[in-house]
């Protein structure tokens, strides 16, 4: 995302303004490490669950220290799945975390909360749940200034998707929903269905 991108540098630059050499140096080494991450994830259609929790993990650190820890988050993977031999589509989850961070946590007041849960589905494919205590989809609209961008990075997962169910004669499908309706910050929960590959198998 060029958005994504374009700030990263921008929280560099700032802390060399500071005189922050060192915030500067953690930023820009887990920034190369991301960028690096997203490159190996380019290469293949597919990618390991343990590694895509790692990418999620390096790219939520570096949200949250250049939103100066607006929002707190939590990775969660079922017991039941062996997140080395397990594999999924990649290039899938980051899209939706960003539309969290983007138009639900970043106009909330106060701190944000996001949680992304890998768990079964059923033999052939894996439930990806991720919520946020967000503004909810509703307001979205009126606080977001990238709304084109980023919607374009969904849509063209949610073809993605659609396209590898109809190859793997599967159904692989995209929840959207409130996850605290009637409130004044609803917030939203994304379930994604996606087909797996097992390695040892």
């Amino acid at each position: 995302n060029p958005h994504f991108i374009f700030n990263a540098l921008g929280s560099i630059q700032r802390y060399l303004l500071q005189n922050k050499a060192e915030e500067a140096g953690t930023y820009l080494s887990q920034f190369a490490r991301l960028i690096r991450q997203n490159m190996n994830s380019l290469k293949s259609n597919s990618i390991s669950i343990d590694d895509e929790v790692e990418r999620l993990k390096n790219y939520l650190e570096l949200e949250k220290l250049r939103m100066n820890n607006k929002f707190e988050y939590t990775l969660e993977v079922d017991e039941k799945i062996d997140g080395d031999e397990i594999e999924i589509p990649s290039m899938i989850v980051q899209p939706f975390v960003e539309n969290a961070i983007w138009h639900g946590i970043s106009p909330l007041e106060g701190v944000g909360k996001i949680t992304v849960r890998f768990g079964t589905n059923d033999e052939k494919s894996i439930a990806i749940v991720i919520e946020d205590n967000g503004i909810g989809m509703a307001r979205t609209k009126t606080f977001s200034k990238s709304e084109q961008n980023l919607n374009m990075g969904v849509s063209i997962t949610e073809k993605r998707l659609k396209l590898i169910g109809e190859r793997l004669k599967m159904n692989s499908e995209i929840i959207t929903e409130e996850l605290f309706p009637g409130t004044q910050n609803p917030g939203t929960r994304i379930t994604l269905h996606v087909p797996m590959v097992n390695l040892s198998s």
